[in-house]
């Protein structure tokens, strides 16, 4: 699956996540950890319980929609401590991807979770060095990059190297 592009429309993405919760619960709840806590699509379809459980307790404070948390708990009480949230991953990247291209989404793809949980973080808060660190990015202009900002005034010396997406080295 390609990585895929921020979605930056409040409107699509509230109807991308009401249209999940009509065609399949699972999926929903995919995209509402996914989205919620800024996680790649193949990075969410692997969690357990009890991973998932430390995460939000990572990015408790980064969260902006807190009644989702609540309902991503509530999902959570379902499951036994190492069991695994979500079992067939193709049927996930198919119903998402499909039902994204349904509500008007282009380019959706592994990313687009985490980058549009970027770009809605970055509108909230306004702490570009808060996102960048907590998705281990280069550096500012390459966030900005990742979030779906592409104009030249961004421009770093890591973006005209080629390398504006890449993670850094730990």
């Amino acid at each position: 699956m390609e990585e895929g592009k921020a979605v930056q429309n409040k409107l699509k993405l509230n109807d991308f996540q009401n249209r999940l919760k009509e065609i399949d619960e699972s999926c929903y709840y995919l995209f509402l950890i996914g989205f919620n806590l800024g996680l790649t699509l193949n990075k969410t379809v692997n969690l357990d319980k009890k991973e998932t459980e430390n995460i939000i307790k990572q990015r408790k404070n980064e969260i902006i929609k807190k009644d989702k948390l609540a309902e991503i708990e509530e999902f959570l009480a379902g499951f036994d401590k190492n069991d695994y949230l979500f079992s067939n991953q193709d049927k996930f990247y198919f119903t998402l991807k499909n039902t994204a291209k349904e509500v008007g989404i282009d380019n959706f793809g592994n990313e687009t979770l985490q980058r549009s949980f970027a770009y809605f973080h970055y509108q909230y808060f306004q702490d570009i060095d808060r996102i960048k660190d907590l998705l281990d990015l280069i550096s500012p202009t390459a966030t900005l990059h990742y979030m779906g900002y592409e104009d030249d005034r961004y421009l770093c010396f890591y973006c005209n190297r080629g390398c504006i997406y890449r993670k850094k080295y730990k």
